[in-house]
């Protein structure tokens, strides 16, 4: 378990260094390497359209796993923590402004900062999963396990949250 925490810090040192090291070249195309160079789109979402996005998609995993009344509070838990989780991150995301203009060590810090409490919130998404999860019925697990592959092939193009891939 050490190990695997020194390599996962060590993955992530790794990154942000390399981050931090091409920064001073998105400087030149205003000041965050997220802003549509390499073909990614800004850092910052509308949360509004976000979290329409992400209605949809439970909305969706919902339809398509067909509950019973007994599991609907269940649900009801899992959503709702989930989606208040998503609403505080995007709350509180850096400006990558502000962040370019601090020197490399304080915006390590500050990334490392936020990687520990993107752990610490996966560890709570884990243990509502499992809860949630073990409601479900062997189809309905089949159905989710589907629905959760299809969100994290989506990779860059909004994967997050559950639910299928929209139509191309």
């Amino acid at each position: 378990m050490k190990s695997f925490k020194t390599r996962t810090l060590a993955l992530i040192a790794a990154g942000v260094a390399s981050a931090a090291l091409a920064l001073p070249v998105a400087a030149g195309r205003g000041g965050c390497p997220m802003d549509g160079g390499m073909g990614m789109g800004p850092m910052r979402g509308d949360p509004a359209q976000m979290e329409q996005r992400a209605a949809k998609r439970f909305d969706a995993l919902h339809d398509a796993l067909k509950l019973s009344a007994a599991q609907e509070p269940a649900w009801k838990a899992f959503r709702d923590s989930r989606t208040a989780d998503m609403a505080a991150m995007m709350k509180n995301r850096p400006d990558p402004a502000a962040l370019a203009a601090k020197p490399a060590p304080e915006r390590m810090e500050l990334m490392l900062e936020r990687s520990k409490t993107h752990q610490a919130q996966m560890e709570k998404h884990l243990a509502e999963l499992k809860t949630f999860y073990a409601q479900l019925t062997p189809e309905q697990k089949k159905t989710f396990d589907s629905h959760s592959m299809m969100m994290a092939h989506r990779g860059g193009k909004g994967g997050r949250g559950p639910g299928p891939a929209p139509a191309p």
